[in-house]
This record gives structure tokens, sequence and C-alpha cells, in this order.
């Protein structure tokens, strides 16, 4: 049976091992972002492990010197002590120098690897300045060799696709029928519960809500669908990556996919919320009827492109389809964000605000003040310009070359945006909340 020490030593050598394989990894292949992103989780998890076996060092280094000091140091000239404490002495003092050694050499080796992590660091960081200013030259060739990628992935895809479909009816049908209904359950069960508990929320029978009462619906209406969505798409990924049912290749489409589709359902509830282009009593965003319309499919239309994007990015990188593909998905993508972003630059330059009806009118007073108005967000103009110029700079750098940018800057919008349209509705309804009385009409 191995002592403390030995298997302390053992554990540094495994971290010894470890880090010489990762540092011969690293050095000896070109890695692409993905890569040099595992290796750097692997050089930290290393980091951890040799800070814990030094841990495991300074307490048993204390342990020997604790049964040295019970020993006592060794009788003056002329004392005789029993052989065996003389040799314990020397096996703990022999120990004690090999703890010592091995924690310096986990030193070296956490300086190593944080070396290396820091030279990973900044290649991911030269990799994306240069992808970023990088500029393309887009010619025929290009072009012609874009279209014949196409079929191309798409083949590739079918192929493994049909063999994935062909593998699982033979030999995993059950398992993923199983599966299948197992995370039908578990979400229709989770649906059942928040809408018995919160199901009172959604309900928009009010033909004059107060701004809280649309806030919190609009919440409510937007997260619990969402919710039951992002359970059945989990554990369906969860249950069948456990049982083998996926394949490598198979695993990283299914989860691109589900996450678009888990972004798409939240984005349609929180949009129908946000802009309410049916129930107009029901809008968070003052815009006239006409203007929600156009809000609501314009902000749409920019997360599909958002989501088609990132989903055939992914497919791309997934069947290893042609760099020229690449480039010029990048420029559609990019365009089409623009374009949208124009649009809805012009939408809310020259939107018209909702009359809010007065729900108190027994007067004959057209000049009475709304019980429930719509908080009205007065930096709309500033939001048109950033759109506007946004826009502006996508297509223009899209169509000189740098796609790159342009694609990295248009998605930076799409995930910012939505961002910033919740922290709008946030901002007002804490303004909301602040106004006297109010808290007593929403009870």
């Amino acid at each position: 049976q191995s002592t403390p020490v030995e298997k302390i030593e053992k554990s540094a050598q495994d971290v010894e091992i470890t880090i010489s394989i990762l540092d011969r990894l690293s050095s000896a292949t070109e890695m692409d972002d993905e890569s040099l992103v595992g290796a750097r989780v692997k050089y930290q998890n290393a980091i951890v492990t040799a800070n814990d076996v030094i841990r495991s060092i300074d307490e048993q280094s204390a342990t020997i010197a604790a049964r040295l000091t019970e020993i006592g140091a060794p009788p003056e000239d002329g004392i005789v002590e029993p052989k065996t404490v003389t040799d314990t002495r020397s096996q703990l003092n022999a120990e004690k120098s090999k703890l010592a050694v091995l924690k310096k050499d986990l030193e070296r080796n956490i300086l190593r690897a944080e070396n290396a992590v820091a030279e990973i660091t900044t290649a991911r960081q030269e990799a994306f300045t240069d992808a970023i200013s990088k500029r393309t030259s887009i010619t025929n060739d290009m072009l012609s060799e874009a279209v014949g990628g196409i079929s191309s992935l798409f083949a590739t895809a079918y192929t493994n696709v049909t063999g994935w479909f062909s593998f699982v009816i033979k030999n995993k049908f059950w398992p993923a029928i199983a599966s299948a209904l197992v995370s039908l359950a578990t979400a229709l069960l989770l649906s059942f519960n928040l809408n018995r508990f919160f199901g009172g929320y959604l309900e928009r029978q009010n033909e004059a809500p107060d701004y809280f009462t649309r806030v919190f619906t609009g919440f409510w209406a937007s997260v619990l669908p969402s919710l039951a969505t992002v359970v059945f798409l989990a554990v369906t990924y969860t249950l069948f990556s456990q049982l083998d049912i996926f394949n490598s290749k198979i695993a990283e489409i299914t989860l691109d996919l589900f996450l678009v589709l888990a972004g798409l359902v939240f984005a349609w509830h929180f949009c129908k919320a946000l802009y309410a282009p049916v129930q107009s009593q029901w809008r968070i965003i003052n815009f006239s009827d006409r203007s929600a319309v156009s809000m609501f499919w314009l902000t749409h239309s920019l997360i599909f492109v958002y989501c088609f994007d990132f989903l055939f990015s992914g497919l791309n990188s997934t069947f290893s389809g042609a760099l020229a593909l690449t480039v010029v998905q990048g420029i559609v993508a990019a365009v089409l964000i623009g374009i949208i972003l124009l649009l809805m630059a012009r939408v809310i330059l020259r939107r018209k605000r909702n009359a809010v009806p007065v729900t108190n009118v027994e007067s004959d007073d057209e000049e009475a003040t709304p019980i429930n108005p719509t908080p009205t967000f007065r930096w709309d103009k500033w939001i048109a310009i950033v759109l506007a110029l946004s826009a502006a700079i996508i297509i223009g750098s899209a169509l000189l070359g740098y796609i790159g940018f342009a694609r990295f800057f248009a998605q930076q919008i799409v995930v910012t945006g939505g961002i910033v349209a919740i922290m709008v509705v946030g901002v007002l309804a804490a303004r909301e909340l602040s106004k006297e009385g109010v808290l007593a009409t929403t009870g």
C-alpha cells in the first residue's frame, strides 16, 4: 500500500506528464480557436491539480515536522539511541527533502502552465485581430466556389443525417423514443405547474391595464413558454448524449439547432409582449399600431437572420465546408442585418405614438389625464441614429471586403440590442414604480 508521500509523488508526476503532453501538442500543430480554448482549459485544470498537490505537500510536511519534533534531535556523541528511532528520523528527513523537491517542481510546472495560458490568450487575441482586420477580395471565382460549396455542404449534411437516422432506427429506436417521451412529459409537467401558479398573469382581458400589469403579464407570457421549451430541449439533448444516441457531428448540429429554437421561442413571446401588434392596450413600448406591427416583424427578421447565420456557420464548420461559402455567408448575413437596422431606424424616426384612452372619463374634457399611460422613452431619435450608423458601418465594411469585422459588428449589435431592449423595459418599470400610488393601483 502506498504511503502518503508516494501518493503525492505519483500525483506530481501526473501533473508534469500532463503539462509536457500539452506543451508538445501545442507546439506540434497549428490550432484553431476551439482547440486553443480546449488547451487553455486543460492547462488551467492542470494548474488547479498542481495547487491541490502543493496543499497536500504542505499538510504532509507539517505532519513530518511534528513527528520529527516528537522524536527529538539526534543524540550527542557517545549517547546511543535505539536503531528504530534513528531509522525513523532518517526516513522522515528523506521524505521531507523529497516533498520540498516535489513542491519546487510543481511550482515550476505551474509557471510553465501559466505561461502557456498567457501565450494561448495572446494567440487568440492576434487571431481575432487578424480575422477582424483582414480584407477579402470578392471575385467571380469565389462566388462560383461558394455556389458549388452549398450543394456539396448540403449533400454531406444529408448523408450524415440520413446515416444517423438509419443508425437510430436500427440500434437506438426505443431509447430515442423513450428519451423524447420523458423530455416531453417533463416539459408538460413543468408547463402545467407553471400555468397553474402563474397562468393568471397570462390573461389579457383587461381593456385598460396599467403599466405594471402589462409588464408583468409580458414577463410571464415570455418566460413560461420559453422555460418549458428550454426544459424539453435540454432534457432531450442530455438523454440522447448519455445514451450515446448522438454521434459527434450530429451532437454539434443538434446543440446549435436547440439553441436557435430556444432563442426564437423566447424572442417571439418577448416581442409579442413588447410591441403587442394586435392588442395595443397591452403594448409596453408606446408605438402606433402600424409602427408596432412593423417593428414586430423587423425585429423577428433581424433575429431570424442572426440565428440562420449562427446555424449555418455551425453546419459549415462541422462538415468542413468551403472557405468561400463562409465568406459569402458572412457578406449576405451582414448586409441583411444592416438593411433591417436601417428599416428599424426609419420606423423609429417616423413612428407615431398611440393615443392612450382615458378610462375614467365622465366629463367632456378632451385634455383629461389618462389613468394608465404608457411611459415614453425619450431617446428614440438617438437610438435611430445609432442603428442607422451601425447599419452603414456593417454594410460598408461587408462590401469593402472586411467580412470578419462586418459580421462581428452585426452580431454584437443584435445581441446588445436584445439586452438593451430588456434593460429599457426595466428602466421604464422602475420609473413607474417610483411614482406615488402606483403600487396601490396594481394590487
